[in-house]
């Protein structure tokens, strides 16, 4: 690969930073023109590079970069170097400016949360041993790869994502062909074996793995009647908890909420994660369904949102109340100040600087935010969540039915439906008991038989 590294290294990053749409502040701009100009001057000093000639960057140079840069700075400062320089170079190539990209091709065969490792490895006393170390066996390589690849790609035929039983079975895979001789037969004691590795997961997670191996086993079972099928079992009962937020804390939050303070990434941070918790709790809906709505999604003559193909394919309308109405229309007041897209594909809760919707990870970074100061200590995998909102939501609701008077059991097919289950046994999971509701139960149980000929005796 040619690069020419003379006088003109100014005008090179220039190039970069002026073609390259940066919505950066200007610290961070400062920072990614310091980190090519750094490496240009290794380039340019260390490896005495002629000034006025083209010279050919291979990976032996980009190694010695990354030696150099461990031996002056930690592993936590060089991955961000290391990203700013890999798309440094991989634009010089679009523009035609370089032939390849050596860093690019180093980094390509893996997994961007394994170039912590690679660089490791890159850098170590002996690299070649430790890259042999980095490396996985490819998926579905084993005898079973390719029925593996048929039972995926028949469960993708019957609607089903089956993104995580996918992965389970590639984990089967692998532990299939780190064997010094494959296994011809799936048996009893490979089974065993395979599920020894993984002892130390939660027991729900254990039966997860379970469970697709054995779904695999039976389908294998018909290519050869030798393959052992283990007989099911039952399923271990979860000792999580919902937290059920109660109408206090939902106010609460929503004031704490209102209080956040704006960014440059979230210049109506407050507003925006108000109204998100206000959207939550009052329709029901999942996190992940909130932050794939688009505009065109808001059917503002119905007053109803529109659910796409979300947890098993399936779309629903929701409906919205006349106070949540108004929230939308302030919210969206708001947004198209900041300058993001209006056209009705566009995002609802869109970042104004990356022209995308917002993920997940920053807006539970500001739940967490929010529940530290009303006092909860956040531990991962526990409550409270976004998800509790949902949770609330069905609780309340059903409360409300109790006080009205309602017939709760012809209710719950709606309540069902309204929250996008396949059927009750879905939504039975979200019905948690708590102090409020076993009052409005009790006094339904006991004014029911009051009525009785004869009373309560």
């Amino acid at each position: 690969m040619k690069i020419f590294i003379n006088d003109n290294i100014k005008k090179q990053i220039l190039f970069w930073m002026t073609t390259k749409t940066f919505n950066l502040r200007k610290k961070s701009q400062d920072c990614y023109r310091q980190a090519v100009w750094n490496f240009m001057l290794y380039l340019k000093n260390t490896l005495s590079i002629n000034d006025r000639a083209p010279y050919v960057l291979t990976k032996r140079h980009i190694i010695l970069w990354l030696k150099y840069l461990r031996s002056r700075y930690p592993i936590s400062s060089i991955m961000p170097r290391v990203s700013i320089i890999n798309n440094y170079l991989s634009f010089m190539k679009d523009a035609d400016r370089l032939n390849l990209n050596p860093l690019g091709d180093l980094l390509k065969p893996y997994h961007k949360k394994k170039w912590k490792r690679l660089i490791l490895a890159l850098t170590d006393k002996s690299p070649e041993e430790s890259l042999k170390q980095l490396k996985e066996p490819p998926p579905f390589n084993s005898a079973f790869g390719q029925h593996m690849i048929n039972f995926v790609n028949l469960q993708h035929s019957l609607g089903k994502k089956y993104r995580e039983q996918k992965y389970i079975l590639c984990c089967f895979d692998r532990f299939l062909q780190s064997f010094p001789c494959q296994p011809e037969l799936i048996s009893r004691g490979v089974i065993h074996q395979w599920l020894t590795t993984y002892v130390d997961y939660n027991p729900q997670k254990l039966h997860r793995f379970f469970c697709v191996v054995r779904q695999f086993c039976i389908y294998q079972l018909r290519y050869d009647a030798r393959t052992h099928v283990p007989e099911m079992i039952p399923k271990p009962k979860s000792s999580f908890k919902p937290h059920i937020y109660s109408r206090e804390e939902i106010k609460s939050m929503l004031r704490i909420a209102a209080k956040l303070k704006a960014d440059y990434c979230f210049p109506i941070r407050p507003q925006m994660f108000r109204f998100l918790l206000l959207l939550l709790y009052t329709t029901g809906m999942r996190i992940g369904e909130a932050m794939k709505l688009k505009l065109c999604d808001i059917d503002w003559q119905n007053g109803t949102l529109y659910i796409r193909e979300s947890k098993f394919y399936k779309s629903r309308y929701v409906p919205l109340s006349n106070s949540m109405i108004k929230e939308f229309h302030n919210y969206l007041n708001l947004r198209q100040n900041t300058g993001a897209f209006t056209d009705s594909q566009a995002a609802l809760f869109q970042n104004p600087h990356r022209q995308r919707a917002y993920s997940k990870i920053p807006m539970y970074r500001m739940l967490y935010k929010v529940l530290k100061q009303l006092g909860y200590k956040i531990k991962r995998g526990s409550s409270p969540r976004f998800h509790d909102l949902r949770h609330s939501f069905a609780v309340h609701r059903l409360e409300n039915w109790y006080k009205s008077g309602a017939d709760v059991q012809s209710k719950l097919r709606l309540l069902s439906t309204y929250l996008g289950h396949k059927d009750l046994t879905g939504t039975q999971k979200y019905l948690t008991m708590t102090v409020e509701l076993l009052e409005q139960a009790s006094m339904r149980f006991n004014n029911y038989y009051a009525s009785l000929p004869g009373g309560l005796k």
